[in-house]
């Protein structure tokens, strides 16, 4: 992968994506069909339930963007540093994603999430 940071600005920028094709666009750029989602919610797999996920934040959170605060790359492994928020409050929600990618693409993503109280 030649610019790790850009990758996940893709990755996060497909979270709160509404145009459903250019999300799915994103959804099968970035991961594996098979790709596999672990967070603290559960085990999600393929872009079905990624793209489910996704709506999911943007009903959570229906103002919210992400914004990249560091990324490192070694080997196969990308970890990304991130807040997500509205405009007001960028900073709302606070997380790391940790992803496994194979030939340039998600096979399996760990996201860290610290939910605001």
């Amino acid at each position: 992968m030649d610019d790790p940071e850009q990758f996940m600005r893709g990755v996060l920028g497909m979270w709160t994506q509404t145009d459903a094709k250019a999300r799915l666009a994103a959804i099968e750029e970035h991961f594996d069909p098979g790709a596999r989602l672990r967070d603290e919610n559960g085990d999600l797999v393929g872009y079905g339930a990624i793209d489910d996920y996704s709506g999911s934040l943007r009903n959570r959170y229906p103002d919210a963007r992400f914004t990249l605060v560091s990324t490192d790359a070694m080997a196969d492994a990308v970890r990304t540093i991130w807040t997500l928020g509205p405009p007001d409050r960028p900073d709302l929600v606070t997380g790391m994603d940790f992803a496994i990618l194979d030939h340039d693409r998600i096979t399996r993503l760990y996201a860290f999430v610290d939910e605001p109280e």
